[in-house]
């Protein structure tokens, strides 16, 4: 795979570090426009399978938001700034300050976002909201199972029918 490296023309900055994640249960939802709160922190990239020692989190299934902060000088906004993921697996969407700029399905492939109009001078805010669900869609396949409390919360069950571990998150 090739990785964009740093020229006399391009500038790159990595977003890797410790991220805030939270997972979408309980009734907790994000709301991408707002600033997260509470949650983990967490090391990215790697899965958070890893990295957490709470059972019921280590095998979780379902949507989680990961978010950082991260500052914008006027060199890069002279620029065609690109966000790049090598890998977030399985589904994800991802916002800048609040504003959707990419939605991506397949989690072992990399994909970017054109962020031309996108970034504010100083700090600016990237949220990653991930599903780690398999159902027939995905590689590999999954059963899910999904039902509905009478407070309206959803909740997710993966049946696997393979030797795979579900590992999720930002991986590249």
């Amino acid at each position: 795979m090739l990785y964009p490296i740093r020229t006399q023309t391009r500038y790159l900055e990595s977003l890797d570090g410790i991220w805030q994640l939270r997972f979408e249960k309980d009734g907790y939802k994000a709301d991408p426009s707002k600033p997260l709160t509470g949650g983990y922190s967490i090391a990215v990239p790697g899965s958070f399978n890893d990295q957490l020692t709470i059972h019921e989190l280590r095998h979780f299934a379902g949507y989680m938001v990961y978010e950082r902060e991260f500052f914008v000088d006027a060199n890069i906004l002279a620029q065609r700034p690109v966000l790049r993921f090598g890998s977030v697996t399985h589904n994800c969407e991802v916002f800048i300050n609040g504003k959707l700029v990419a939605e991506h399905r397949g989690g072992f492939t990399p994909f970017e976002a054109d962020l031309t109009d996108q970034l504010e001078l100083g700090s600016n805010r990237v949220t990653v909201r991930v599903n780690n669900l398999l159902d027939h869609s995905t590689l590999p396949v999954g059963n899910l199972k999904t039902w509905e409390d009478e407070d309206g919360n959803i909740y997710y069950k993966v049946d696997e029918n393979f030797d795979f571990f579900n590992y999720a998150g930002i991986h590249r």
